[in-house]
């Protein structure tokens, strides 16, 4: 029999399309927005194995890896995973470098591997024990850390000079998570002269639309008349009647994978015509090579991950005993080691009984939370998750159970929190005594209080009450009761400090933490006592101390110093507060313990805007586009800086980028007038005020900046009119000065006067300001 992963015996080899993808690779080559080779054909039209003869036939000079795709089969790094560990491997013993300077992406996409090169210890998010591990990272994490794994392999290129031809099959299963490598591989673009990616589709390339313009496709038909008379006489099948020849077109449809299993068929005496079907003819086949043969094939396929598109195996697996099936997995899954269990998924998901699928798989879905990769997350998950009865399974304090109340933290970090409120009332009514109630009360507590959009804070106080009520009444003689307790008092804390409430906000949580510290000192349930203590300094902050916020942030930082947000945080609080150069350090130190931390850039280029070191506020903008291309505010900061050096045309093209990805925000219209204005084409300048003011009626700095063209121009009534709306909507003291400027055009000294004074009680020392208030005075005078 012949085996896809080793076809010795019958090569699939499409001799006929080697030209075809040699043209398509050259084409690769000279075209920049032709990326990936994507052969396309039925399963078993021969892909594979004719883009093995055409490396055969071609030295291209590159290190060539063949992958399968599939996530089920391969895991959520299905594809792109031995190309990783070749290169991990690498710099382990030649480029440890390398691995240091990528760790924090390495190591958190891959929590399994360990290195003598990681110099950082991982922060508690995932070195907490198991049940105190409910902090959540935010859904775009996944691609931060994409971006820490496409510089690391950049960089290895680059170190090495080693160049790959990662070919992919089963590319139509591929996870979200490597479709988003991809995205990144394809925007980004300097990876892909190291390392050309083939992908091999069955039937169509199943990617978005943005990714289908960067592939480059070969299509493999079916097998036509002289394709099969030149393959029969390659396995010394000539002579064969015409109508033969066409019934073994017609029982194959064309795939070469199938006319090759109806040559052995009539290798075992078997002939072949036009009335069975061709599975018939397969079991037919199967049946005579007996039971242990059948039994071997179907060990064979398992452990192989049940990736071989060997039409044989297919249909000896769908055809075998469910029990026995069911058992070679079972033996599969006993020996699978550390990374393969979240890897190879196909021998939970293939069981027969959903059940044990759900309750064997809790333990990965719960990995793979952890690791952050929630799209792939719900790809596989879902279907298990929106089951009512498989919801509805017990105890309620079982793994399983908990799986779907983390889901619901997954729902509110993608912005859906809403679809997370069912999900938690129907776990609270089905195991109202659960251990895990106190997680879905401060869940639903902070669904509707935080996340929700608008925040329901009526309803949050609710659940953060009926959380409080449920511990004393179940957990009062539970050992973590102070604990369980406390957190929930810190939600409810939360709760009112948005309420207003802020000195029961500020008691709530001082008291907790004293009791958390008196009863379990720091270093007992360290995680939660960070993002307790975090907490509080975001109620001090709500209410105006910094004196006090900063302290918590740093103690939090304390607990838990490998943390980079904390860093982040306390960062922007001191840039709030005036400490703008104290907050670069930590700005730097939460770059240094993240993957590519896109927030952190934007933040400290907004420093260095205010400090006036413009390049280096570029240099951070710049690298924020890089990781997040389509964050239209950066090209609107990005602008901005452009404006302020005076190069009004890259500012232009900056704030139409800025547009383009967000056409409906009012400050970026607002802005690209303001530049228009500068290169005087003051009737498109006109247009954008305009639009500023459709989009935002609020918006007093489009009134005014509309009111300072038209005063430019002349138009006093209608630049009254504009600064007017201006003032009504703010007391900015600057648009005072705009209209008393207006006021003395038109003669109006007292009214001028008095807007003129109005500044000055606000602005203090302001020359430009006492030298209006001097002409206009003298004018009165006169």
């Amino acid at each position: 029999m012949f085996n896809t992963l080793n076809i010795e015996k019958f090569p699939r080899k499409r001799e006929n399309y080697v030209e075809d993808i040699r043209k398509a690779w050259v084409n690769i080559e000279s075209a920049p927005e032709e990326i990936f080779l994507t052969l396309v054909g039925e399963s078993g039209s021969g892909k594979l194995d004719t883009f093995k003869y055409f490396l055969s036939k071609n030295k291209l000079g590159r290190t060539t890896l063949f992958t399968n795709g599939n996530k089920v089969s391969n895991g959520y790094f299905a594809g792109f995973y031995e190309l990783f560990m070749h290169m991990f491997s690498k710099c382990e013993k030649e480029y440890p470098d390398i691995i240091e300077k990528y760790e924090q992406s390495i190591k958190r996409l891959f929590p399994f591997l360990n290195s003598n090169s990681f110099k950082v210890p991982k922060d508690l998010t995932n070195t907490a024990p198991q049940d105190e591990r409910t902090r959540f990272y935010h859904h775009e994490f996944q691609d931060k850390l994409l971006h820490g794994i496409y510089e690391f392999s950049l960089d290895y290129c680059l170190s090495t000079g080693e160049m790959f031809t990662l070919v992919i099959d089963e590319a139509n299963h591929l996870s979200p998570t490597i479709q988003s490598l991809i995205k990144i591989m394809a925007y980004r673009k300097k990876l892909n002269k190291y390392i050309r990616v083939v992908l091999l589709f069955d039937d169509k390339i199943n990617l978005g639309h943005e990714l289908k313009r960067h592939c480059n496709k070969v299509e493999f038909n079916p097998i036509q008349r002289d394709e099969l008379i030149a393959l029969l006489s390659k396995y010394k099948k000539e002579g064969l009647s015409g109508k033969t020849e066409e019934d073994i077109l017609h029982l194959s449809q064309g795939n070469i994978s199938k006319c090759l299993v109806l040559v052995e068929c009539m290798n075992e005496s078997l002939p072949v015509f036009d009335y069975l079907s061709f599975d018939t003819y397969v079991d037919f086949y199967l049946s005579r090579k007996g039971e242990a043969y059948k039994y071997s094939l179907l060990k064979k396929y398992i452990n192989g991950h049940c990736i071989d598109d060997n039409p044989v195996y297919l249909r000896n697996y769908q055809t075998a005993s469910k029990k026995v099936v069911d058992y070679l997995h079972r033996e599969k899954i006993k020996n699978l080691q550390n990374e393969e269990k979240i890897m190879h998924l196909v021998h939970y998901t293939s069981l027969s009984c959903e059940v044990e699928q759900l309750t064997s798989l809790s333990p990965i879905a719960i990995k793979l939370q952890e690791i952050g990769v929630y799209n792939t997350w719900f790809d596989l998950f879902s279907k298990y998750f929106t089951n009512h009865n498989l919801r509805n399974l017990p105890d309620g304090d079982e793994l399983h159970n908990a799986v779907y109340v983390r889901m619901s933290f997954i729902l509110y970090s993608l912005g859906i929190s809403k679809m997370s409120i069912p999900y938690l009332d129907f776990f609270y009514n089905n195991f109202p005594d659960s251990k895990l109630i106190p997680m879905i009360l401060y869940s639903q507590s902070m669904t509707y209080g935080r996340y929700q959009v608008p925040v329901d804070l009526e309803k949050a106080e609710k659940y953060a009450l009926m959380n409080l009520e449920k511990i004393d009444s179940i957990f009062k003689d539970h050992p973590k009761y102070v604990y369980l307790k406390v957190f929930a008092e810190n939600a409810l804390a939360y709760i009112r400090a948005r309420q207003g409430r802020l000195q029961e906000a500020i008691e709530l949580c001082t008291v907790g933490l004293d009791k958390m510290k008196d009863i379990y000192g720091e270093t007992k349930y360290a995680l939660h006592q960070s993002i307790l203590i975090y907490n509080t300094g975001q109620v001090y902050e709500i209410l105006g101390d910094f004196e006090k916020a900063r302290e918590m942030y740093e103690h939090a930082i304390r607990l838990d110093p490998y943390y980079g947000e904390y860093y982040n945080d306390l960062a922007n609080l001191l840039q709030k507060h005036g400490y703008v150069e104290e907050s670069l350090g930590y700005y730097q130190k939460a770059i240094d313990l993240c993957p590519p931390y896109y927030e952190a850039h934007i933040n400290r280029a907004g420093v260095y805007e205010k400090l006036g070191n413009f390049e280096e506020a570029i240099g951070d903008y710049e690298r924020a586009l890089e990781l997040k291309p389509d964050a239209s505010y950066v090209y609107s900061n990005l602008s901005t800086v452009f404006y302020q050096k005076e190069e009004y045309n890259r500012a232009l093209n900056l704030i139409d980028e800025a547009i383009y990805y967000n056409n409906k925000e009012a400050d970026f219209y607002n802005n690209k007038g303001l530049i228009l204005q500068e290169i005087n084409q003051l009737e498109s300048a006109a247009r954008c005020y305009q639009k500023a003011i459709e989009l935002n009626p609020k918006s007093s700095e489009a009134y005014s900046n509309a009111a300072i063209l038209a005063y430019s121009e002349k138009r006093l009534d209608e630049s009254l009119n504009l600064i007017n709306k201006a003032v009504e909507l703010s007391n900015d003291p600057d648009y005072k000065v705009n209209r008393g400027i207006v006021y003395k055009e038109l003669t109006e000294y007292e009214k001028a006067i008095d807007d003129f004074k109005f500044a000055k009680e606000i602005k203090k020392e302001d020359p430009f300001l006492d030298s209006l208030i001097q002409e206009v005075s003298t004018s009165l005078k006169v």
